[in-house]
């Protein structure tokens, strides 16, 4: 029996262990197929968190780019594949983006570009910090869903960015509590 406790404890240890991570590779847009891609050596350790890649873009044509990157450890097991997305600019560096001119949003049902409920903002480039007021009183008691979205000078339709919220019941009104 203790031979058994022995071995147990010892198949244990060695599953329970870190594995190293011994090949990083990247790649734009296309995956070549696990194995296939960019090369980028690393030192084996468990733990890449805060590597810096330096990642060859000349090839890629101005716009809208993925970058993947991926990894794989000692036992020949490659991780999911990470994916972010960038811009890269033309020769010259300078880019301009076109106002955003219209911004939207509706809640749980998209209703299509344009038809949702139009929010005042001044046109500008950058909305990140702009507050709306969203009308929820139309809304039962639940979990429902905020989808935001907006539009630039040229047209296009930004994705809609979405988030959750519960509303509540209204609740007796406090305006004069008896005491």
């Amino acid at each position: 029996m203790k031979k058994l406790v022995i071995l147990f404890s010892i198949l244990i240890s060695n599953f329970c262990q870190a594995q190293n991570i011994v090949a990083l590779e990247y790649f734009f847009n296309t995956d070549p197929g696990f194995g296939n891609a960019t090369q980028y050596s690393v030192i084996p350790s468990p733990n890449l968190s805060n590597l810096t890649i330096n990642a060859d873009v000349t090839a890629l044509p101005q716009g809208v780019h993925q970058f993947y990157i991926r990894s794989k450890d000692d036992n020949g097991v490659w991780s999911i594949t990470n994916r972010s997305f960038f811009y890269k600019s033309g020769d010259t560096g300078i880019v301009s983006f076109p106002n955003i001119v219209a911004l939207e949003y509706f809640f749980d049902t998209d209703p299509g570009f344009g038809n949702a409920t139009q929010a005042s903002i001044t046109a500008g480039t950058n909305i990140a910090n702009l507050n709306i007021n969203a009308d929820v009183t139309a809304l039962p008691q639940g979990v429902h869903q905020l989808n935001i979205r907006s539009q630039d000078a040229n047209g296009a339709w930004s994705i809609a960015n979405k988030s959750f919220f519960y509303k509540m019941a209204a609740g007796p009104s406090t305006t004069n509590p008896t005491l």
